[in-house]
């Protein structure tokens, strides 16, 4: 080997490593609050017409509206300088709850308006003796962004950040007056009274609740209460109906009381309802002498969406043999008995992530229309290993997406998966879904295999090019074939 040969070879490997060097600067993500052009609040801001509190053991719902966040990308050298921060664009942000005091209260929906994001916290506020906060910590995380260079930013949070979003709310629960009526109560108080049809919610739930009179006096001996502290406490899918007051309603008493009233489902709730959504009824009751409280008569409700009725079978000839159950079994693959459809809802091919790209993003829809099955869980998962988990029955993700593919959508019936592969995806990678059914049987659909990258990319720079060398791995190729073409005419 020649001595200038050699030297070139040195020369080489210093531009190598100067280069990797500029290339690997350490560049970092955040998310935080937009200051400026945005009406949005610093923190999770309630509406002003809905609830801060609540009674315990009652139901709660409420809207918060979210801070607006951004994307900042930045060199750890210039993190104290706001000016070396670059905006980036086109990402997607998710907020889901990162920690609470205890699980009764889940996000119901997500919305979006030209301010920011909205959450729509529901459930049931925990049973407590004392006045009790109950506390929830929101996180937002990146699920995707276009620009498959700044694909590293995929999973920042709003914890990663010291200075980040404070994302706490913060719920005061009342301890409740009343004591919770035993069974025997109920019995009592609610006309044929049993356990599972009234906890059992369908079109046609019908529940009707009479307080008791003195034999002696004919007089009532307790009242339904309803005024600015207590009142009947119901889910928006169930209403209630007066049937009947009482006409000598002692002078303590602001207004005639009720005596009766009627639990029945809610005809005019357009909303979504699942199968299987749950809720309670609260019915507080109050003495006749307006001065002592009564029992609560409260009780858990569950909806029930009726099962579609099946067609009934053809008859068969002779010569044909009954046509077989096509329910699948336990632990069964169901590939071939989903229905898929693409962004634009056209049907499309089985194990349609064979023909994705790293770097490209995609979104399916599945439909289990015609297996038979209602899902209780849907569980996305990459070669194996869970990514994400949907329960459709409590609008609940039950766990943030930990990689690139989440379930963005889910029903008992159906499900949108979306997957953004980084374009430098490092292993082929199997996609697949779990569902676990209302049966308690488990079942597999197989969305294909994303193939890995065959080149990766180094550390991107902001999209000024404020760190980026101008040479890629491209550019230092031509460069050692050059020197190598150069050293052969010698």
């Amino acid at each position: 080997m020649s001595k200038k040969f050699f030297v070139s070879l040195i020369a080489v490997f210093v531009l190598l490593v100067s280069v990797s060097s500029a290339m690997s600067a350490e560049y970092a993500y955040v998310l935080k609050a937009i200051e400026e052009g945005t009406t949005a609040p610093a923190d999770p801001e309630i509406f002003a017409n809905d609830l801060e509190e609540g009674y315990s053991g009652y139901n709660f719902k409420a809207r918060y509206r979210l801070p607006q966040l951004g994307l900042y990308l930045y060199n750890d050298e210039d993190k104290d300088g706001e000016d070396k921060w670059t905006l980036l664009k086109d990402y997607t942000i998710s907020w889901d709850i990162a920690s609470a005091d205890h699980t009764g209260i889940s996000i119901s929906e997500r919305i979006k308006d030209s301010t920011s994001d909205i959450l729509v916290l529901k459930g049931v506020l925990p049973e407590v003796t004392a006045l009790t906060q109950y506390k929830i910590l929101l996180e937002a995380k990146v699920m995707s962004i276009t620009d498959s260079r700044y694909s590293p930013a995929v999973g920042v949070s709003t914890k990663d950040y010291a200075d980040g979003v404070d994302g706490n709310i913060a719920i005061d629960i009342n301890p409740d007056d009343h004591k919770k009526a035993t069974e025997a109560e109920l019995k009592t108080f609610v006309v044929s009274y049993d356990k599972t049809a009234v906890e059992t919610v369908s079109s046609d739930y019908s529940v009707t609740v009479n307080t008791t009179k003195d034999s002696m006096t004919d007089k009532f001996n307790e009242y339904i209460q309803s005024d600015d502290e207590y009142r009947v406490n119901l889910p928006e899918w169930l209403t209630c109906t007066v049937n009947n007051t009482d006409a000598a309603t002692p002078e303590d008493f602001d207004a005639k009381q009720a005596t009766s009233v009627t639990i029945k489902f809610n005809q005019d709730f357009k909303d979504t309802l699942q199968d299987g959504e749950k809720a309670v009824v609260r019915i507080p009751l109050i003495k006749n002498d307006n001065d002592t409280v009564g029992p609560v008569l409260a009780w858990d409700v569950t909806f029930t969406k009726p099962k579609p009725a099946e067609k009934p079978a053809e008859p068969s000839t002779p010569s044909t043999p009954p046509a077989q159950p096509t329910t699948p079994t336990e632990s069964s693959d169901i590939t071939s008995q989903v229905a898929l459809t693409d962004e634009s809802g056209a049907s499309t091919a089985a194990r349609p992530f064979d023909s994705l790209q790293p770097g490209n993003k995609a979104t399916y829809g599945i439909s289990l229309a015609g297996t038979n099955i209602t899902a209780a869980t849907w569980v996305i998962l990459i070669n194996g290993t869970q990514s994400h988990t949907i329960t459709p029955s409590s609008f609940k993700a039950s766990d943030a997406a930990t990689s690139w593919a989440e379930i963005s959508e889910a029903t008992s019936t159906s499900a949108k998966v979306t997957a953004n592969p980084p374009s430098d995806l490092s292993s082929d990678s199997a996609v697949s879904v779990s569902i676990t059914g209302t049966d308690g049987k488990t079942y597999t659909i197989d969305l294909g295999t994303v193939k890995a990258a065959t080149t990766t990319n180094g550390n991107p720079g902001p999209s000024n090019g404020g760190c980026d060398s101008g040479f890629g791995a491209l550019t230092l190729a031509l460069i050692a074939t050059t020197l190598l073409r150069a050293h052969k005419k010698h």
